[in-house]
């Protein structure tokens, strides 16, 4: 946690305290932590954030972090595919429309093969009207 708190240190994080308040929260849920998911504990520390203000800060950050660049790279890659040469007219909405449904085929290529799903979704939301647009 240390070298995280060095890396960021333009948070304001006070490594002395950030020390203290681990060691206390770990003996606060160390009875429990066979029966507290880590969900709970965070939820926990989140509501006694006065008195773990810099652990909290610690963990919001390591939450927002992302483990890797690869979903990243791989919207860019997918971006590159569909959009070609004849495809550099379309709008930005149907480029990202398009991408996203290149990047979660997996889930797309079910509702391909059965769309009851969707439909009835749609039936259950009470809207009565499907506006289709032209395609190009």
């Amino acid at each position: 946690m240390k070298l995280l708190a060095d890396a960021y240190s333009y948070i304001g994080f006070d490594c002395v305290k950030l020390e203290s308040q681990a060691v206390v929260a770990e003996s606060m849920f160390r009875s429990e932590t066979e029966t507290l998911s880590v969900n709970t504990v965070v939820k926990k520390l989140f509501d006694m954030k006065c008195a773990f203000l810099d652990l909290v800060k610690c963990v919001r950050l390591v939450l927002t972090i992302p483990v890797s660049s690869a979903e990243a790279e791989r919207s860019f890659s997918t971006m590159k595919r569909v959009k070609s040469y004849l495809r550099t007219a379309m709008s930005d909405a149907r480029l990202s429309h398009l991408c996203v449904l290149s990047i979660e085929r997996g889930l797309s290529g079910e509702l391909f093969v059965d769309p009851s799903s969707v439909i009835d979704g749609f039936a259950e939301s009470g809207k009565r009207r499907l506006l289709l647009k032209e395609l190009d």
